[in-house]
């Protein structure tokens, strides 16, 4: 490449795929078979939104070096889930987009410090008909 600036441009194939995920291994003598699928979209792999309580551990400090002193330096958040995540897609392995509905919407200008894991700034999603599994 010359000096200065370059650009480069990539351009994936948005085929939709489906992919059966394995059975899980729970020990030598039991194997968990969940017909469990990851639905693709060129390399986009999509999830389910799920709603969640954030939650935490105690806040810790890593060593009296560190400024400002007295105060806590990070803590250990997780993310629990608190909506239904067992769907059952209505699938059509013969033509895998037949029950999919595609939308793209637009990508605002990030807030500041916000990462782009916010669901309102996601740019691309799939409807699919689905029922909860009891």
């Amino acid at each position: 490449l010359p000096q200065g600036f370059s650009s480069i441009t990539l351009r994936f194939p948005m085929v939709v795929r489906i992919e059966t995920r394995k059975p899980y291994v729970i020990d030598l003598n039991k194997i968990v078979t969940t017909n469990s699928v990851n639905v693709y979209h060129g390399p986009i792999l999509y999830a389910l939104p799920r709603a969640f309580a954030l939650d935490h551990a105690t806040p810790y400090d890593d060593g009296s070096a560190l400024l400002p002193v007295n105060q806590a330096h990070g803590q250990n958040n997780y993310l629990l889930g608190t909506s239904e995540w067992n769907y059952a897609l209505l699938l059509d392995t013969t033509n895998t987009t037949r029950f999919f509905e595609f939308s793209r919407n637009s990508f605002p200008q990030l807030p500041r410090g916000q990462g782009p894991f916010a669901l309102s700034l996601v740019p691309l999603s799939i409807r699919v008909k689905a029922q909860i599994v009891p």
